[in-house]
């Protein structure tokens, strides 16, 4: 399949939605003590509001005019900070391809593309969490390269 990948636009934000109810389904799989039933992470007027902030670039991966893929990041500087060093780091909130075109290189293009955003504006890391349960999530990170930065325990009573 030939795709691009590029910035995301307004008329992007529908297919967007179809694929969070996908991620939602994923994670409700892996931990319905978690997540609600038939909830979405943003709805189309959160999404609006993102694409217009700098901060907080959305990338599509665009299949011929049907968006297949998409990687929604934010950028954050930390300066002055009372132990920790100062820097920048590139965050992916959610990297999804759709279901249907998965396979294709679609979700290594769009991660190889948010690497390239972050070297952009100077990033010296790339970080995202992945929910405990997520074996192909976990695989496909560590095929280009990211490792384990720290761990999110829970202690359930």
């Amino acid at each position: 399949m030939e795709f691009t990948v590029r910035s995301a636009s307004h008329g992007d934000i529908g297919r967007i939605l179809e694929m969070l109810e996908q991620i939602g389904a994923l994670h409700r799989r892996i931990r319905p003590d978690v997540f609600k039933e038939g909830a979405r992470k943003f709805d189309r007027p959160a999404l609006e509001s993102i694409m217009e902030q700098p901060g907080k670039p959305i990338l599509v991966a665009d299949g011929g005019g049907l968006t297949v893929g998409y990687a929604m990041c934010s950028v954050t500087r930390r300066k002055g900070h009372g132990v920790m060093l100062d820097g920048a780091t590139l965050f992916i909130d959610d990297l999804c391809v759709d279901e249907a075109y998965r396979g294709n290189g679609i979700g290594g293009a769009l991660f190889g593309a948010c690497v390239e955003l972050a070297r952009g504006h100077g990033c010296g890391t790339v970080e995202l969490n992945v929910w405990e349960g997520n074996g192909e999530a976990l695989s496909f990170y560590a095929r280009r390269g990211m490792t384990v930065r720290k761990y999110g325990m829970e202690y359930k009573v």
